[in-house]
């Protein structure tokens, strides 16, 4: 389980490094440290639209945003910032 500061932090040092371990705090049990994961993802990677939104339609689809970080990683984000 993550910690909602921990991931608040790692957007702080916008680190390409912590990609990986932001992309496994999406499965943490609690909504709102994947939500803090995803929006740190949307701003390390610069991507925006459906990639980073508000909270509020987060918390009415969070399997479709995940679900879109999910397969981006699986399809680019992997080869890109695995190492």
């Amino acid at each position: 389980m993550w910690h909602f500061a921990g991931i608040y932090g790692l957007r702080n040092l916008h680190n390409p490094k912590s990609v990986p371990v932001l992309i496994k705090a999406l499965d943490d049990p609690d909504l709102l440290t994947e939500y803090e994961a995803l929006i740190t993802l949307a701003e390390i990677t610069h991507k925006g639209g459906d990639y980073g939104p508000g909270l509020g339609p987060f918390r009415t689809n969070p399997e479709k945003y995940i679900g879109l970080w999910k397969e981006w990683w699986e399809t680019e984000g992997r080869s890109e910032y695995e190492r």
